[in-house]
């Protein structure tokens, strides 16, 4: 349980998401035509809608939004998560105080794991990064994992109990780790090593009431 507990904080809280400097998987657009953005978030209609927890939830056809405006490091940035009916995938963007797009990227849906490229821009709206967050984890993509979890373990990615996370572990082999509730307050553990694409551990837990 205490896995479950763990996996549930990492994904439930708010990731900052920044694009580090320094990675194999980061490609500079020095030297190449510059790709600028002008996308801005609504500061003012923030304003005007956040509550006491400066958050902003909202609903704009099939899509579900929540903005936020918190500090990472001392330094305050607008956050952006829309996810879409149906999906479990939602978008994510991290914007300057003064309302210009910082960060723009895709991730598991509540928070979860970084998914795809992700852009970093400046606050003149010049890319002046980019990241492949699946690049570690490409030898077993997302959707193909999905799809063997459904197939072979009949796992329900929509209930609020499933929890999926993808990481380095400790002997920085990339690997899956999904917990989801099996059968009343029984809950299973399936950790799967993305080189090997196979299960390396599998158990079952009771929650605790």
């Amino acid at each position: 349980m205490k896995k479950l507990i763990m996996l549930s904080i990492i994904l439930t809280g708010i990731n900052s998401c920044s694009v580090p400097d320094n990675s194999s998987n980061t490609r500079a657009k020095i030297g190449k035509q510059m790709e600028t953005t002008s996308e801005k978030i609504d500061t003012l209609l923030f304003q005007m809608n956040r509550g006491n927890n400066n958050e902003y939830m909202y609903r704009t056809g099939q899509w579900q939004v929540l903005q936020r405006y918190m500090s990472d490091n001392n330094v305050y940035y607008y956050y952006e998560r829309k996810l879409k009916d149906g999906e479990l995938v939602e978008e994510y963007r991290r914007f300057f105080s003064s309302g210009k797009l910082n960060v723009r990227g895709f991730s598991y849906k509540n928070h979860g794991f970084p998914i795809g490229v992700w852009s970093e821009y400046n606050e003149d709206g010049i890319l002046i990064r980019e990241i492949d967050k699946d690049e570690p984890f490409k030898n077993y993509p997302w959707n193909e994992v999905r799809l063997f979890m459904e197939k072979e373990y009949h796992v329900d990615f929509f209930d609020k109990h499933t929890i999926v996370h993808r990481y380095l572990d400790k002997t920085s082999t990339p690997v899956y780790d999904i917990c989801w509730r099996s059968k009343n307050d029984v809950f299973k553990n399936v950790i799967i090593d993305i080189n090997t694409r196979k299960v390396i551990k599998e158990e079952d837990f009771k929650a605790q009431k």
